[in-house]
């Protein structure tokens, strides 16, 4: 499932690529889509997520709503993830609200 509200137009990550469309993915949803074909699974697993810039600097990974909704859908257990200053940090999916 698209990371992304993918109704035509609706999304800055929609790319043309000869006669089809594609879109792209964050780090967090290609993730689970990729270990859920090799695990099955994941129920319980923690997600780790750093985002780094051309230059080598950390920077903040925290994910964004929509990863977030396939975080949960996936039932992992914990997600860490960097801020600007490369500190970690994590929240436990359990405890977000429903509305999260």
């Amino acid at each position: 499932f698209p990371s992304h509200d993918t109704r035509r137009g609706s999304t800055k990550y929609e790319r043309q690529y000869g006669d089809h469309k594609a879109y792209d993915l964050h780090a967090e949803t290609h993730c689970i889509l990729k270990a859920q074909n090799l695990l099955g699974d994941l129920n319980g697993m923690d997600l780790y997520v750093i985002r780094y810039l051309k230059t080598g600097e950390v920077r903040c990974a925290k994910p964004c709503a929509y990863c977030v909704k396939a975080i949960k859908a996936a039932k992992l257990r914990r997600v860490y993830y960097t801020d600007d200053e490369g500190q970690w940090h994590y929240f436990t999916v359990s405890k977000l609200k429903k509305n999260q």
